[in-house]
């Protein structure tokens, strides 16, 4: 009886390993199209964007939406009205939100994330780090910009 039940509970943990392992995808290892450059904004460059927003006469508009990024896809541009002046905007973006419920256990939700890639006058590029992409991702976007 003891027997039948270890070789039971090591089949079961063989089988998850498997799957895991087949199921599991990273994502690519392969670096994004362009030259290498920093993507954050160190704490002492928000402070002075902070400060110059308290002195310049505050914030001067704030433009909000959401990025509809299609299935198998990481990266998606959307442009929007009015246009900004992006040295004078802070970008906020959600976390990236699948939009239809995993149809099986084969996918496996292991992290979310989105970071701007680029910001131009009238036109957001957003790049979702996710395991899943196999359902589309919406992401909530915020661009304050001040004076």
């Amino acid at each position: 009886m003891a027997r039948t039940r270890s070789v039971l509970v090591a089949s079961v943990l063989l089988i998850a390993t498997i799957g895991i392992t087949l199921y599991v995808n990273a994502g690519s290892l392969t670096p994004p199209a362009g030259p290498v450059a920093p993507t954050m904004r160190t704490l002492d460059q928000l402070s002075a964007e902070i400060a110059a927003i308290q002195a310049g006469g505050g914030i001067k508009r704030v433009i909000r939406g959401v990025i509809d990024v299609p299935k198998d896809q990481m990266e998606e541009t959307q442009t929007f009205s009015p246009s900004v002046d992006p040295a004078k905007c802070i970008v906020t973006l959600s976390e990236p939100v699948a939009t239809l419920a995993p149809s099986s256990v084969d996918v496996l939700f292991l992290r979310n994330g989105a970071c701007v890639m680029s910001l131009q006058p009238s036109a957001l590029t957003v790049r979702v780090d996710s395991s899943n992409l196999k359902s589309p991702m919406k992401v909530g976007y915020q661009i304050i910009e001040y004076n």
